[in-house]
């Protein structure tokens, strides 16, 4: 009886805890393609050659991740690339992603660089900037303000002229992309909650008699 009355209040309990919504589809890039995700060069869509947007793997783990990249020919001042989601908030999110930029660019203020931003066509805010010539992992608090606003992963390239170097390129992966927020249960599982306590209550008194 003891046992029996303590698994289902623990099942009511994880039923009823705060879960971890993911705002946020094909964030792994596990489909190893770019569903849920749109491409765009220069703010005129969609190119008709996609070369600079692909599939690679992240080094680290080996996995299929996202690649953004900036081609030899590209490589000229105000050029971007940016592959981009919609996002949807009802609470507070947090954004996370991993990246790894490198290239045979120069590592100074005037090569390649990316950015990630959150518009909505008019306005824009920066979330991450300069990221150049490095990987690591980004996370930050997103709210309500945001929702229906594009969350953009832009490479911009860059201008410099160097005679000695003379494949200038970048490329940006990017892998585990996520925006979670904590949910508050429905009404219906407070409901089952409730009921299954009562329940508890009820056979614990006719235990007793």
């Amino acid at each position: 009886m003891k046992t029996t009355s303590t698994t289902l209040y623990l099942a009511l309990m994880l039923l009823c805890s705060s879960v971890q919504a993911a705002l946020i589809t094909n964030g792994d890039f596990q489909t190893c393609d770019l569903t849920g995700w749109s491409m765009d060069t220069d703010g005129f869509g969609e190119p008709s050659n996609t070369i600079n947007f692909s599939i690679g793997e992240n080094t680290s783990t080996g996995n299929c991740a996202a690649q953004i990249g900036m081609a030899q020919l590209d490589s000229n001042f105000g050029f971007a690339n940016t592959l981009f989601t919609t996002i949807h908030l009802s609470n507070v999110a947090t954004l996370s992603f991993d990246w790894i930029f490198e290239g045979a660019d120069l590592e100074d203020d005037f090569s390649d660089f990316f950015a990630v931003s959150l518009t909505d066509g008019s306005d824009r805010h920066i979330l991450f900037e300069n990221g150049q010539y490095d990987d690591g992992a980004f996370a930050t608090q997103i709210d309500t303000t945001y929702d229906g606003w594009f969350l953009d992963f832009t490479l911009n390239g860059g201008f410099n002229f160097d005679p000695v170097q003379t494949s200038f390129s970048s490329l940006l992966t990017l892998d585990n992309i996520s925006l979670t927020t904590a949910e508050v249960p429905e009404p219906s599982v407070l409901f089952l909650m409730f009921s299954g306590l009562l329940t508890l209550l009820l056979k614990r008194k006719r235990a007793f008699r």
